[in-house]
């Protein structure tokens, strides 16, 4: 009889630690974003998967088909999307879009990605969604980072955040968004030498006749930044009126069959009391959103037009 109790004890006891263990991990891995979870990563290994990257994913005999008055676009370009950065808002911003059957291309900032977990597994879950693309938005995101940059500054940092990207997504972006909407021109040269296809900046930065490189800036926005705009943003000073995105976005499809929507989830979230933004929507703001993107879906339908990203331009 002692024997049996022992016996029952032990296998009580190893249950304990089965079901501490996965407790455990559990927790572990709900508040384990700041750890990286790549710590030892094999810089050689590293280079030589993105190297095999690219040969698979090589865009050089790409050309890219731009809209024409029979095939007119609308693109949602999200900038800011990164490492621990509004990261519940940009989630629920995404699945609004893809509820309503919109393609969107996302501006990822590739510093800080390999110590952001949660991240990586919500990417690498989108990346197979058809409606969904994966540009890079610079590497830092410092301000202006590309504005004033050498042809060698500017690959390096363009190389070095196509490879966590590549790296962490198993993929290789095509589209390239400058910080801040600008970039230099030795900037171009170093992104086209990189085997970039598309490039993606301020508004009057477009460039339709370029089949190997196309330039295809904003034409419509949700928010206007800049100094002042963001002195009074409490105020919505900075905030673009629906009505205006979806006309400037009409024009453009009716000038150039192409209207691209450059919007950031920042734009509608609520700030603390130090003007930090928060990752909590502000209602009006987010009820904003929701109404830009039912009526760029109206205007899809007058316009006969169809709702595409970037990388869905290119021929190979």
């Amino acid at each position: 009889m002692e024997e049996e109790t022992k016996i029952r004890l032990k296998f009580t006891m190893i249950i304990f630690l089965i079901a501490l263990i996965l407790i455990v991990g559990t927790v572990y891995d709900k508040y384990s974003d700041d750890v990286n979870v790549f710590k030892k990563v094999d810089r050689v290994y590293y280079d030589h998967r993105y190297e095999n990257l690219k040969e698979n994913y090589n865009s050089s005999t790409c050309k890219v088909q731009y809209p024409t008055n029979e095939s007119k676009i609308i693109i949602l370009r999200m900038d800011d999307i990164s490492a621990f950065q509004y990261k519940k808002s940009s989630r629920v911003l995404v699945k609004d879009i893809l509820d309503r059957d919109i393609s969107v291309t996302l501006g990822l900032i590739p510093e800080g990605l390999a110590n952001d977990k949660s991240t990586i597994k919500w990417l690498n879950i989108l990346k197979k969604d058809i409606r969904i693309e994966i540009a890079q938005h610079g590497y830092d995101h410092s301000y202006e980072e590309f504005k004033a940059l050498d042809e060698e500054s500017a690959s390096m940092k363009i190389e070095e955040g196509k490879k966590i990207i590549g790296y962490y997504l198993g993929i290789i972006p095509v589209t390239f968004i400058p910080p801040y909407n600008v970039n230099s021109k030795d900037t171009e040269l170093a992104l086209k030498e990189s085997g970039y296809k598309i490039l993606s900046s301020g508004s009057g930065s477009t460039n339709l006749t370029d089949e190997n490189f196309g330039e295809m800036g904003y034409t419509s926005r949700t928010y206007i930044y800049g100094q002042d705009e963001y002195r009074n943003e409490n105020s919505g000073s900075g905030f673009v009126d629906v009505e205006e995105v979806i006309s400037d976005c009409k024009n453009s499809l009716n000038s150039q069959n192409l209207c691209v929507v450059m919007i950031h989830p920042q734009d509608y979230l609520k700030r603390d009391s130090n003007d930090k933004i928060m990752d909590e929507f502000d209602s009006v703001r987010y009820n904003n959103y929701l109404e830009t993107l039912d009526k760029l879906e109206k205007l899809r339908q007058n316009e006969n037009a169809e709702f595409k990203n970037f990388d869905d331009l290119l021929v190979c």
